[in-house]
């Protein structure tokens, strides 16, 4: 099941990736997907890696752009500062919304 959650979403984020990142003028070094116990995403801006959450191929595609924007926000600003918050307002208009909504929803469905 992850393999295939992970195709779906490699499709999907693959061209938003792009889109967004040549949009925030930021440029990811390398992205990948993995299964995340605790995150939607993360992003290692010294080294320009951005991860996502496999489990996001089952949300909808602008929770998923809401991930990527606010991944690629930490390549302009590591930090949740006020920097970070006007690319997501200019990017994202909604994205507090689309943060809230995400977040309600279950992070994975494992059961340890």
């Amino acid at each position: 099941m992850d393999k295939w959650l992970k195709t779906e979403l490699r499709k999907l984020a693959g061209p938003r990736i792009e889109f967004l990142a040549g949009r925030m003028g930021v440029r990811p070094e390398k992205w990948g997907i993995r299964p995340m116990k605790t995150k939607w995403g993360s992003c290692n801006p010294d080294k320009g890696i951005v991860w996502l959450n496999s489990e996001l191929a089952k949300k909808p595609e602008r929770m998923i752009d809401y991930v990527i924007v606010h991944e690629l926000a930490h390549l302009v600003s590591p930090r949740h500062d006020e920097r970070f918050t006007a690319v997501l307002d200019r990017e994202m208009p909604l994205w507090r919304q689309t943060r809230q909504e995400l977040n309600a929803l279950p992070l994975s469905e494992w059961v340890d």
